[in-house]
């Protein structure tokens, strides 16, 4: 199913905790599959006040103080770039159908 058609057809709204839409099958086996398998160091295995969210540090500000790269918690995160896109085939192939996708919508 096309990431469109899922939210079309197969998402879910959720107003609690707070506004939110839940997505199925909005990706594919394969893309999940690179996502689950990418390179991203354990947090447990770290010094960290982990609290489960994105920020890896409870939100706390002076983790990230001064930094606008996002400090400690980049260390955390895979970003897709030209250099590594040959690891996610996947994951590039959707992120180049959908900005083709936007630039048609936006000519």
């Amino acid at each position: 199913m096309s990431f469109l058609n899922s939210i079309q057809n197969q998402s879910k709204k959720h107003t609690t905790p707070f506004t939110h839409w839940e997505y199925n099958d909005a990706l594919t086996d394969g893309a999940i599959q690179e996502i689950v398998t990418a390179d991203i160091p354990d947090v447990s295995k770290h010094d960290l006040n982990y609290d489960g969210t994105r920020a890896i540090d409870g939100g706390a500000a002076e983790f990230r103080e001064g930094i606008a790269s996002g400090g400690e918690a980049i260390k955390f995160r895979c970003f897709i770039t030209k250099e590594n896109s040959n690891k996610f085939p996947n994951l590039t192939n959707f992120i180049k159908v959908k900005s083709t996708k936007l630039k048609k919508n936006n000519s």
